[in-house]
């Protein structure tokens, strides 16, 4: 048995770059009217968030009524590949 304290490892629980999270979250702070933007960073933020929103749900088990309720447009959703239709399945 080792007395060393154990290494910490990270979670899963706050936004990294590697699943999408960033995106995700500017997205959403964006979209709230929480982080002001311009018609063109909104847009830039739009694209990063329809890159990542499909695994990033995947990986944290989000539902597209879930979307729906903070906010995201069906047309969003469905470039995501996160139609309603698709997620029936």
């Amino acid at each position: 048995m080792s007395v060393r304290p154990r290494t910490r490892v990270a979670t899963s629980h706050g936004p990294i770059g590697t699943d999408g999270a960033l995106a995700v979250d500017r997205y959403l702070l964006a979209l709230a009217g929480h982080l002001p933007t311009g018609n063109d960073a909104f847009d830039a933020l739009e694209r990063d968030f329809v890159e990542h929103a499909k695994l990033f749900a995947a990986r944290r088990g989000i539902s597209y009524g879930a979307w729906r309720d903070v906010g995201v447009s069906r047309d969003v959703l469905a470039r995501a590949g996160l139609g309603a239709e698709a997620l029936a399945d």
